[in-house]
């Protein structure tokens, strides 16, 4: 089945405006990141960056979960990769990353709210 040409353009125009709006609402951390004085807005700029920069890493680690988990059903998911070596490269460079987020942030959480914190998550 053929693509119409001008889905694929709404596609890739759809996917430009995205990578557009994403630059520019992160321009100003990472400008307050360089030459903001107030220690505040430098943390609150990384806390953004990093829990931005967390979701595609979570998304690449699950798939390529998947693509090693099943890549004769996932075969499509595996391609996105090219090699089998690079598919797993990814894996195991974003599992730790993921791992360590979590850990620093249950750490973090920790150490703001106490037992009291976690006890309002799961109650």
């Amino acid at each position: 089945m053929m693509k119409s040409p001008h889905v694929l353009q709404d596609v890739h125009q759809t996917i430009a405006h995205c990578r557009q709006q994403f630059i520019w609402k992160h321009r100003g951390d990472l400008k307050a990141l360089q030459v903001s004085q107030n220690p505040k807005r430098k943390n609150y700029a990384w806390h953004r960056l990093v829990y931005t920069a967390i979701i595609p890493a979570l998304l690449l680690a699950i798939l390529s979960g998947l693509a090693m988990y099943k890549p004769a059903q996932l075969h499509w998911i595996s391609g996105l990769f090219g090699s089998r070596q690079t598919l797993r490269t990814v894996h195991f460079i974003t599992v730790p990353t993921v791992i360590l987020f979590t850990i620093a942030h249950s750490l973090l959480a920790l150490k703001v709210g106490s037992i009291r914190l976690i006890k309002s998550i799961f109650l």
